[in-house]
Parts: structure tokens; C-alpha cells; sequence
């Protein structure tokens, strides 16, 4: 008889810049070499190995573990706190000790699944009821000293990646349970993409104790057996990156116009030179630092070079010979410092026709084009821009009525917007023998909003814009009862209103029922961030015209769905955690978005199961 046993592995790999080595951690004790720290999985390295990379460069961390038990696991969390200065580890008995970490990098991305196999070390296919979530917090916390319960006196919020992932100081991983197991011998891997900083302290000798400067990462991580005891939290060896100071430039280049011209009008390129390795770079006298090939569509003058910070010695000599833009080292060598260098080189446009003006053209926008200098990236060394060159400086904006059924019914608008004439009209559809549009011309790149009043008895069911050629660049945001359109040069534009009648005379009008269904509690009663409702749902509708469907939206944003007019419908799962209440519903028409309820959902939030039955809410 063998005894069911539970237990967790992980490890916690980094893989730097591919062109650069992986070294051993000076202060490890015993000492390694580096030959030691080759071999791991797809450039990955661990502990107690260190990855490089370089100023402002993508790295990216891999987190797996595995149940090297022999019992099924549950609820599993893994929580991990990306670096920063001061930083201390995760689990209970790592938050009292020192990471060490001398420099913050930030996140880049989402986290994602990578692979999973089994103990044969065949692939499997993810099991998905594992959840990521993010925190921006400055001390973010975790529960697995006490799970379902996270530490006191510090910010416990995880949710969604936010817009700025760079924001992102931790997350976590939770998930196997309701039936769905962390299988004996199974692995699971994620992948953690990130970006050192352009201004972190650099590590020029890896072998030097003394001026060594990493960063350090780990996770810490728990579940629970069938037993339901939860394992003791362990986190596994921290993972370190330095930065090695290297020589690289990087250029970029834009335009003055947003992207937009017409013939005849200059607008100005401006490619800029910048580096980030660390070392400095220097050309010598006649060497070139920057060849860029112009499209012929055009023809140039005026440049001009500007020196930002960080470029010394000699002069630098731009000129334009056959459409070829090139910059020299000129009267002694320049030296570009390997961390502040910037520098710009401007010169004017004139497009002779339309078209998109795209750089380079046959050739190369580069710095380095000589590859004289060797560089940690060399990928950064070149630059494109596009400008769209439009035929004319004006445009137009077409307003088209169309009603249903065709009526004589004449629907006033107003205009606004630059020097926009008239700024009142009224349209008529012209299946009624009616005047059915209003053509504005010569109208300048603007913002111009045009208001329908609709009539008692109508509603206004739609709003399309199309572009005369197929392809529209101006922006079109709708209003109440109209449209806002922000012209770009040019451009010839058509916009139809539509409205129907409304039968009868009659408004639209709704009611609905909305009631839970069901409720998973997962993984204790009193965590509301992660159990998850089912709503069954009922909306019937009077007067909705050729509508028949809706949507419904909670006042927090976090529940959404859909469905047909007199049908009843189940949706979910939701998590109900947002702290919005009362908790209300919004139901509106899918044609008509006047055509709409507010239902209160009866119940706050956030929001758990009830121990006593999956329909209850327990607050």
C-alpha cells in the first residue's frame, strides 16, 4: 500500500538577449561555471545562472511547475512579484527576506499558456480553468499563508491586464478545480514577456562581485490534495538578468503631417539617431553614419542636422545627391556617447503626385549602413516612414436621408464645423418625390458634426459613412441623433441616415427578468474575485420595428450579453467583483439604443456563493 502524497516542483527560467551568453552568479556559493548553465530549454537559463541582455532590450521569463505527487491537486495559486528596487521574495517566509533586485523592468504583454506534457513528457492539451490576473499595486499581496484569505495591510486587487502593461507589478495563476485536476506528473509553462529599462545600471564584468547589478524574479506557489490541506507554500530559486553595456544605436524616423499631404505642399522627415548600449561609438573622419533612399515621387532640400546631447569631435555633413540621403563623419572622428546620444537630421518634402510616399525606396533608411560598428542589436538599425498624398487640399460630405417606409416626412438637420454652409437643412427621402441629400464642398481638413431632430412617431436606426474611392481615412464617431466626422484632406465622404417609423405611433418599449441561475464557489465563500454566476435572462419587447434582438450591459461593465426578443437565455459565466452598487442592469434595443430598461439586479457587489445553494447571493 502506498500512501497519496502531495507535492509541487517549479523553477523559474530567464532568457536574455540570444547573442549574448549566459553567465554564473558571482555570488553564488559554490562557485559555478558557466558551462554549467548551459542546456536549458529553448535559451532559457535558472538558477544559479544568470541571462544578459541590453539597454531598453526584450527579455522574457518562463514559469513552470509540475505535481510531483502521486495525487490529483486543486486549487492551485501561483503568485509572482516582478522586480524592483528593494524587493523581497513571495511566499510567507520570502516576504522577510531580500531579492536584491537593483533595477525595475516592466512588463510588455499579457502572460500566456506556452506548453504542459505529462510525466512520459508527451504534450498536452491545456487544461483551461486555470485564470491570469494582474495588480498594479505598490505591495501587492497574496493568501498563500492562509488561501482564501490574502495578507493584511496591503493591496490584494488582481484583474485584467491593464492598458498599460508596463503598469503591471505582479500576477498571479489560480485555477484546477470544480473537477478539473493538476494531474500527477503533469507540467504547465507560461510565459512572461518583458523590457529592461534604457537607464539601468549596466554590468560590464559579470565575474565582478563588486559591481555586479541584477535583477531578481520568483513565484511562490501552493494547492491542495484530496484531503483538502493545502500544501505548504513554496517558492522555488530566484532567477537573475543583468544588463551588459555593449555598443548600439537605434533610429527612427516620422513626419510633420500626420501621415497626410498633398502634391506640391513640403512637409518635413525627421529621422532620429539615438543610442542605449552603453559604449561609446565612433566613426571615424569620412565614414558614413546615416544613408537613407528617398522615393523619386518627390523632390527635397533643407537639411539640417541637430545635436540633442551626447555627439562630440568633428561635424557630421548630411547631403542629398539622386534622391540618396547620406551623413558623414566630416573634419575628425565623432564619438556618440553610449547612453545619451541623440541626434536628429530634418529636410523638406515636396510630393509631386498622389500617392503613398513610401521610405525608403529601393534601399535602405539605416544607420550603420556600412556596419563599421559592432553592435549588441543590429535589429534597431533601420528606419520607414509612409506619407498618404492626397489630390486636393478640400473635400466633401454627402448626407443622405433614407426612411422606412418611404415618407414625405422632411427631417431637419443642423451643421457645424469649420466655415460649414448651411448650417440648417431638412431632407426628405426620395422615394416621396423629396429632396433626399445636402452636399457640402471644398471643405477644409476639419471637425464637422451633423444633428438629426428626429419626429415624433420616427427613430433613427443607423448612421453609415462610406468613402467615395473604398477606403476611408477620416474618422467617424457617432452622437446623439448624429455624427461627428474629423475630414482628413481630401477626402469624399457619403453618410446616410436612416429612420424608421415607428407602427402605430407607438414607442418601443421593453421588460425584462434577470435572475442567477447558478453560482461556482470557487475557491472559499468569502473571496469574491473569483466565484463566477450564470444569469438566466428574458426580455420582451413592444413596437421594436424590424428589431429583434437587444443587448444588456452591468453598470460596472463587467457583464455583457445578448439575445432575441421572447426567448429565454442563460449567459455566463461572470465574475461579479467590481465594487459598483447597487448592481443594475442595462437593457437596450439593438436597432433603436433610445429603446432601453434599467433593471436592478437585486443584489451588490462584489459578490460571493452562498454555502447553502448555488442561486443564492451571499454579500
Amino acid at each position: 500500500y502506498i500512501s497519496a502524497s502531495g507535492a509541487l516542483s517549479g523553477t523559474k527560467y530567464v532568457k536574455g538577449e540570444p547573442t549574448l551568453f549566459v553567465v554564473d552568479d558571482p555570488g553564488s556559493l559554490p562557485d559555478i561555471n558557466d558551462t554549467e548553465c548551459e542546456g536549458y530549454p529553448s535559451g532559457y537559463t535558472s538558477h544559479p545562472c544568470i541571462a544578459q541582455t541590453i539597454s531598453n532590450g526584450n527579455f522574457s521569463y518562463l514559469v513552470e511547475f509540475t505535481n510531483e505527487g502521486n495525487t490529483p491537486l486543486h486549487h492551485y495559486m501561483l503568485y509572482d512579484t516582478l522586480p524592483k528596487v528593494g524587493d523581497v521574495g513571495v511566499s510567507p517566509t520570502g516576504q522577510s527576506v531580500p531579492r536584491l533586485t537593483e533595477w525595475q523592468p516592466t512588463l510588455t504583454g499579457p502572460i500566456t499558456f506556452e506548453s504542459a506534457n505529462d510525466f512520459h513528457n508527451i504534450p498536452l492539451i491545456p487544461n483551461t480553468t486555470f485564470t491570469i490576473e494582474y495588480t498594479t499595486a505598490a505591495n501587492p499581496c497574496n493568501e498563500l499563508n492562509n488561501p482564501g484569505n490574502p495578507s493584511a495591510g496591503c493591496n490584494a486587487t488582481y484583474g485584467p491586464l491593464p492598458s498599460d502593461a508596463a503598469t503591471v507589478t505582479g500576477f498571479r495563476i489560480y485555477g484546477w478545480h470544480n473537477g478539473n485536476d493538476l494531474s500527477p506528473g503533469h507540467t504547465y509553462r507560461f510565459l512572461v514577456p518583458m523590457r529592461a529599462p534604457a537607464n539601468a545600471p549596466m554590468t560590464p564584468d559579470p565575474t565582478d562581485e563588486n559591481n555586479f547589478h541584477p535583477a531578481w524574479n520568483s513565484f511562490a506557489h501552493t494547492a491542495d490534495t484530496d484531503s483538502d490541506d493545502y500544501l505548504l507554500p513554496a517558492e522555488p530559486n530566484k532567477v537573475g538578468i543583468i544588463i551588459k553595456p555593449g555598443q548600439d544605436l537605434a533610429v527612427i524616423k516620422t513626419n510633420d503631417t500626420s501621415g497626410q499631404g498633398i502634391p506640391g505642399t513640403p512637409f518635413q522627415w525627421i529621422i532620429t539617431v539615438t543610442s542605449a548600449g552603453g559604449d561609446d561609438i565612433v566613426f571615424g573622419d569620412g565614414q558614413v553614419i546615416l544613408r537613407d533612399y528617398l522615393p523619386a515621387s518627390a523632390t527635397y532640400n533643407n537639411v539640417n542636422v541637430s545635436i540633442q546631447s551626447g555627439v562630440t569631435g568633428g561635424s557630421i555633413d548630411c547631403q542629398l545627391a539622386a534622391n540618396v540621403l547620406e551623413c558623414t563623419a566630416s573634419g575628425g572622428s565623432v564619438t556618440f556617447d553610449g547612453s545619451s546620444a541623440n541626434m536628429a537630421v530634418t529636410f523638406d518634402v515636396t510630393a509631386n503626385t498622389t500617392g503613398s510616399l513610401i521610405n525608403p525606396e529601393g534601399g535602405i533608411c539605416q544607420v550603420d549602413p556600412d556596419e563599421i560598428q559592432t553592435e549588441l542589436n543590429e535589429t534597431n538599425n533601420n528606419c520607414t516612414d509612409t506619407v498618404q498624398i492626397t489630390s486636393t487640399s478640400t473635400g466633401s460630405i454627402r448626407i443622405v436621408k433614407d426612411a422606412q417606409p418611404d415618407s414625405n416626412q422632411a427631417f431637419a438637420f443642423t451643421a457645424s464645423g469649420g466655415s460649414i454652409s448651411p448650417t440648417s437643412f431638412a431632407l426628405t427621402d426620395d422615394g416621396a418625390g423629396g429632396t433626399a441629400e445636402q452636399l457640402f464642398s471644398d471643405l477644409a481638413a476639419d471637425t464637422y458634426t451633423f444633428t438629426e431632430t428626429v419626429p415624433s412617431n420616427w427613430q433613427l436606426t443607423n448612421r453609415s459613412c462610406v468613402d467615395a474611392g473604398g477606403i476611408m481615412t477620416s474618422t467617424v464617431t457617432n452622437t446623439t441623433d448624429g455624427i461627428e466626422i474629423t475630414l482628413v484632406a481630401g477626402e469624399n465622404i457619403t453618410c446616410t441616415f436612416t429612420n424608421e417609423e415607428i407602427l402605430g405611433g407607438q414607442e418601443c418599449s421593453l421588460t425584462a427578468s434577470i435572475s442567477v441561475s447558478a453560482c461556482s464557489n470557487t475557491p472559499t465563500d468569502s473571496d469574491p474575485s473569483n466565484d463566477t454566476f450564470e444569469l438566466s435572462v428574458r426580455v420582451d419587447g413592444t413596437n421594436t420595428g424590424s428589431s429583434s434582438t437587444y443587448t444588456y450591459r452591468s453598470s460596472s461593465g463587467n457583464i455583457t450579453g445578448s439575445g432575441t426578443y421572447g426567448n429565454s437565455e442563460t449567459d455566463g459565466p461572470f465574475v461579479i467583483s467590481a465594487t459598483t452598487s447597487p448592481f443594475d442592469i442595462v437593457v437596450a434595443d439593438d436597432v433603436d439604443s433610445t429603446c432601453m430598461l434599467t433593471l436592478s439586479s437585486g443584489f451588490n457587489a462584489p459578490a460571493t456563493c452562498s454555502s447553502s445553494t448555488s442561486s443564492a447571493i451571499d454579500l
